[in-house]
Parts: C-alpha cells; sequence; structure tokens
C-alpha cells in the first residue's frame, strides 16, 4: 500500500529516501531512453516521460527503507496481506483509492502512446502491482494490500483505454486518403473516362 499522503507529507523522514530512489529511478529512465526509443520505433521523448511514468510507481509504492535486518525472512513469523474490496462508493471515492489509480494512469497512457500495445501494457502494468504488493509484504515497513492492486489495476484499465482512444484518434487523422482506382482501358489501349 503506498504511503498515505497525510503520513508522507507530515514524516519528513520519508521524503530524502523517497526523493533519493525517485532520483535514482529518473536517472535510469534517462540513460535507458535511447535504447527503449529505439526497441520500439518511438521517439525519445515520450520513450522518456513514458519510463519516468513507471519510475514515480516505483519510487512511490516500494519500501524507501530497508530495516538494518533486510527484508523479512519468509519463515519468520506470518505474512499477512490484506484481502478485500470496496464496499460503496464511499471506499471507491476513498483519497487514498483515488491516488492508486492517479498513480498508474499516466504510466499506462504514456506506454499506449508509445508501444501501440495496450493489451501489453495493461497486463505489464498489472504484473508490476502485483510484485510491488509482494515485496511490501516481504517488508516490515509496508503493508500488502489487495485493495491497493484493485486500483492499481484500474487505473492502468483506464490510461490504457485513453491511449488506445488518442492512438485511434490519431491513426484516423494521419490515414492516408484511398485514390480512386484507375479507369480500365477498352478495347485497344484506349482510355474511357466517362
Amino acid at each position: 500500500m503506498p504511503v498515505p499522503v497525510e503520513v508522507f507529507l507530515s514524516n519528513r523522514g520519508l521524503w530524502t529516501p523517497t526523493a533519493c530512489l525517485l532520483m535514482i529511478c529518473a536517472v535510469l529512465s534517462a540513460l535507458l531512453t535511447a535504447r527503449v526509443a529505439g526497441l520500439l520505433g518511438s521517439g525519445r521523448t515520450p520513450a522518456f516521460a513514458w519510463l519516468l511514468s513507471v519510475s514515480v510507481i516505483l519510487a512511490f509504492t516500494l519500501p524507501a527503507r530497508i530495516p538494518p535486518g533486510g527484508l523479512r525472512p519468509l519463515l519468520d513469523g506470518p505474512l499477512l496481506c490484506s484481502i478485500g474490496a470496496p464496499r460503496g462508493i464511499a471506499e471507491i471515492v476513498d483519497p487514498q483509492n483515488l491516488l492508486n489509480v492517479l498513480l498508474y494512469v499516466p504510466a499506462a497512457l504514456l506506454g499506449t502512446l508509445v508501444t501501440g500495445r495496450p493489451l501489453r501494457v495493461a497486463s505489464g502494468l498489472a504484473a508490476t502491482s502485483v510484485s510491488i504488493e509482494i515485496v511490501q509484504l516481504l517488508s516490515s515497513t509496508r503493508s500488502c494490500d489487495t485493495t491497493d492492486m484493485l486500483f492499481n489495476v484500474l487505473g492502468a484499465l483506464v490510461g490504457t483505454g485513453v491511449g488506445t482512444v488518442v492512438l485511434h484518434m490519431t491513426s484516423s487523422k494521419d490515414a492516408v486518403p484511398r485514390r480512386s482506382p484507375p479507369a480500365k482501358a477498352h478495347g485497344r489501349g484506349e482510355r474511357c473516362d466517362r
């Protein structure tokens, strides 16, 4: 579960590790931009924006600190993950859940625009969300919550949906109008253009 906004803003001890993690991810994004743009056949700016949006997800959801003992050993006590679903509109519009949605929308939107493959982007971001929750499960400083996964995937679906609409709108504008077929020849190679 991402750190609630109030906790993050009131706990200055989280600012530095999160900022450092975000800076490391931004530098890695910059270093990988040319390679990703080349592999996907996209421009460097959209590729960098996409990588940076994924970096924001990682910086705000991965544990900002690793305790001195490292991650929680698998056999050292129970591993608990909160399993639940929203119980009504009040939980759906809860700021924490809305932030979980908003966190994934830019990455999904930009990923769809850069790759042109919304299904792969949505499934990749869903796998990212599950992986992050597993890391949070093993962390003694964060908590695992299936509601977070649900809203993260919802954000990925919203972003890929918007990205797909944008792709279709831009591809229809860029489409070359079809030319009418050439007039058929009649008789001895003569053309009849009636």
